[in-house]
């Protein structure tokens, strides 16, 4: 009887092991996802900033523009 005891525990000890191991695992790839997450974040973020610097110029370029369209000629 104390070997089907020993097996169940040894058993028992396995199957905590395995799920302690799967969950580092898991763990591992969603640490890993996250940091691509992070990454793509980043990337989009300066992506942003740029479109909104490059729309900013042309906005001032258009009024700039639009200024010079109705400023008196100094003839």
């Amino acid at each position: 009887m104390s070997d089907n005891v020993n097996s169940g525990q040894q058993a028992a000890q396995e199957v905590a092991q395995r799920w302690i191991t799967t969950m580092q695992s898991m763990a591992n790839q969603i640490q890993g996802q996250q940091q691509t997450f992070q990454q793509m974040s980043q990337q989009w973020m300066e992506q942003a900033q740029h479109q909104q610097q490059a729309f900013q110029q042309v906005v001032k370029q258009s009024l700039t523009a639009y200024t010079n369209l109705f400023r008196p000629s100094s003839r």
